[in-house]
């Protein structure tokens, strides 16, 4: 079994090009959210919570299915205006994607879902053997990853509609979705 917390982006992680590239992501993910501070904000697949450092004072609530990081058990009950989904979805297979997708539609008067996921290039794959060399597939794509970004996003076009993209050092893409 692997250990959890190898799994986790890597925000004090002993190279600084590692930790710089993790801050981007969070930042280009805060860059995409147009809720104000009282309008609530899932966080889900929230690990360490590091959304909650980047937007102090707003309405967030993080869900994991780590417990110790979770803020709730169940997130289905809740109206968020935004969900955030960063570096989570490819950690599933596709029913579980389907599922947490028809769960996110359940939840009535979300505005944006905000979804990153790496990107499955040269780059990423020289970027995984530095930032994460004991978790890696033959392939060098990470062995917690399940689906693609292509398989993601091509589930979450049937539902939802892309308002914009945008690239994070060719190793993430961001993406902001509005309800079809």
């Amino acid at each position: 079994m692997l250990n959890q917390e190898k799994l986790q982006p890597h925000y004090e992680h002993c190279l600084p090009i590692v930790r710089f590239y993790w801050h981007r992501v969070i930042k280009g993910v805060v860059q995409q959210i147009e809720a104000n501070e009282k309008e609530l904000i899932l966080d889900f697949g929230c690990g360490q919570q590091r959304l909650k450092q980047y937007l102090p004072g707003y309405n967030i609530i993080g869900y994991d299915t780590i417990k110790e990081y979770s803020d709730i058990v169940d997130y289905k009950f809740l109206r968020p205006h935004t969900i955030v989904c960063s570096h989570v979805l490819e950690h599933m297979n596709m029913p579980q994607l389907i599922e947490t997708i028809n769960n996110f539609r359940c939840m009535e008067g979300h505005k944006f879902l905000i979804t990153a996921q790496p990107t499955e290039n040269w780059l990423s794959k020289i970027s995984n053997l530095i930032g994460r060399p004991g978790c890696l597939k033959s392939n060098l794509s990470p062995i917690d990853h399940k689906l693609s970004m292509r398989e993601i996003h091509g589930s979450l076009s049937k539902f939802y509609k892309l308002k914009n993209r945008t690239n994070i050092l060719a190793l993430t893409v961001i993406s902001k979705w509005v309800p079809d």
